[in-house]
C-alpha cells in the first residue's frame, strides 16, 4: 500500500508543479506582449500616453494571472515574475518622468525660436 500512496503523492506533486509552471508561463507570455518602451528623447506625447495605457493593461493582466498561481516552486517563480512586472513598469515610468521633465524645456526652446 505504501508504494501506491507514494505514487499518488508524487503524481500530485508533479501535476501541481506542472499546473503552477503553466500558470507562471502564462504570466510571462502576457508580459512579452508589452510594447517596446520608446525613448523619451525621441517620442511625443501621444506615443508616450498610448504606450503607458498599453503597459498598464499588460501589468494589470499579468498581476491578475499571477494571483491564480501556486505550487511547490511558488516563492521563487513568484519573485521572478514580480521582478519582471516591476521592471517593465519601472522602465516605462523612467522614460515618462524623463519625457515630462524635458517637455517644459522643449516648449521654452520652441517659444524662443519663433
Amino acid at each position: 500500500m505504501k508504494p501506491l500512496v507514494f505514487a499518488a503523492a508524487l503524481s500530485a506533486a508533479v501535476y501541481g508543479s506542472a499546473v503552477s509552471a503553466d500558470c507562471f508561463d502564462r504570466v510571462l507570455i502576457t508580459l512579452k506582449s508589452a510594447p517596446e518602451i520608446p525613448s523619451a528623447l525621441e517620442s511625443n506625447f501621444e506615443t508616450m500616453e498610448q504606450v503607458g495605457e498599453q503597459i498598464q493593461g499588460v501589468v494589470s493582466s499579468a498581476e491578475s494571472l499571477l494571483s491564480q498561481c501556486s505550487g511547490s516552486s511558488y516563492n521563487f517563480r513568484f519573485s521572478y515574475v514580480m521582478h519582471r512586472i516591476e521592471s517593465i513598469a519601472n522602465d516605462y515610468n523612467e522614460q515618462a518622468r524623463l519625457y515630462n521633465s524635458l517637455t517644459p524645456i522643449a516648449k521654452d526652446q520652441l517659444a524662443s525660436a519663433s
